[in-house]
């Protein structure tokens, strides 16, 4: 990939914690819109791995809920190398991965990308080089496109609330451009999938992820009732002596901490004692902090971070962290912010300190919130 502001080239870009790519070395935001379309025989190896892990997830029994999240985290990482590079079905399937709740963000945001992906499909241009020269990716590109602009209609018909009022997201407009354009030929009867209404599956999907090799969570805040965190509570894993709750065995690498949102008290989670909420329907924030897998910082920058977050003020420790749910949980039942190490390097200069940048990221959080963004 090529910054067009800095024409520096790049395999990885900055992902941020709403899906938003950012160039590593200036930090301009990179446009779906600018990727050039193109078919590679690397792009495609990527994508048909993709494919397979997705299908042997949709396929792994219920129970085997381990298994079902490896082959997940692994057909997401396939297809975000593949779209990347500019893979039209690649940007296809993260759209889809977006709309339909794959990942750990708000619905607005999972919403713009969704959008964003869709988008750069349908408006784009779609070559395929893997007969060693361009050739124009007529019927195959045809096909895509069509694909990517039945999605992306049924994506602005459920449109959240707070998004409807933009005009670019006016669903009959959209429509109407799509059908002159020969990308869509049905009605506008659609309805929208969801992966999961489950609070407690989706949690705990997410606690997992701590444990990817390709860009684990650095840290994140979970919002849930507290009947929510008693069935997150209630599940078990084998293990050589028996069985043991499935939390705690995330407890013991990764730092778990229950906190009440009205009062502000964290809790420490990691024994058996500490699996309890005083009121089933009152709300809770569970904060994570992650150091497990391959972080894009030294462990001295990742423990700043982690200082930085929970040192106290004059009030209650944890103060940082509490910016963030306060910010975040105006007006929201459940709502999920899971950020990476991308997240604090966006912000950070050579001459800041992880600190100050990490002050950055709360500042932007709040502005987008404020804004309805999210």
């Amino acid at each position: 990939m090529q910054c067009e502001k800095c024409k520096n080239e790049f395999e990885r870009a900055l992902e941020l914690y709403n899906g938003d790519w950012y160039c590593p070395y200036c930090h301009e935001i990179l446009a779906l819109s600018d990727l050039k379309l193109v078919v590679t025989d690397a792009n495609e190896d990527a994508f048909k791995m993709a494919e397979i892990c997705y299908l042997r997830a949709l396929k792994t029994p219920a129970a085997e809920k381990i298994n079902y999240n490896e082959m997940l985290v692994k057909a997401i990482e396939f297809c975000r190398e593949a779209a990347r590079s500019g893979h039209p079905k690649a940007l296809v399937r993260m759209g889809f991965f977006y709309d339909s709740g794959y990942f750990a963000i708000d619905e607005t945001e999972a919403f713009k990308q969704a959008y964003e992906y869709y988008r750069a499909v349908i408006n784009g241009k779609i070559s395929d080089i893997r007969s060693k020269k361009t050739v124009e990716y007529s019927e195959g590109g045809a096909k895509v496109k069509r694909s990517a602009a039945k999605l992306y209609l049924n994506l602005l018909k459920n449109a959240p609330e707070n998004m409807r009022k933009f005009e670019k997201y006016d669903y009959f407009s959209e429509l109407k451009r799509l059908k002159a354009a020969g990308l869509y030929f049905g009605g506008d009867d659609f309805v929208k999938s969801s992966v999961t209404a489950d609070r407690a599956p989706r949690v705990m999907e997410i606690l997992q992820s701590c444990f990817a090799k390709e860009r684990p969570p650095l840290f994140g805040l979970l919002m849930l009732k507290g009947g929510d965190f008693t069935q997150l509570c209630s599940a078990t894993v084998k293990t050589r002596g028996g069985s043991k709750k499935q939390i705690i065995t995330i407890a013991e690498k990764v730092s778990l901490y229950l906190i009440d949102v009205t009062s502000g008290a964290p809790r420490a989670i990691k024994t058996f004692r500490d699996l309890f909420v005083e009121e089933e329907g009152r709300d809770y924030c569970l904060y994570f902090f992650n150091t497990n897998g391959k972080h894009l910082m030294s462990a001295a920058g990742l423990n700043a971070v982690k200082r930085s977050l929970e040192k106290g003020d004059s009030i209650t420790d944890f103060a940082r962290v509490n910016m963030l749910i306060s910010s975040i949980s105006r007006g929201v039942d459940c709502a999920d912010y899971v950020f990476t190490a991308d997240d604090i390097l966006i912000h950070k200069s050579k001459a800041e300190s992880v600190s100050h940048a990490l002050g950055d990221l709360i500042k932007t959080v709040q502005t987008n919130v404020l804004r309805g963004e999210k």
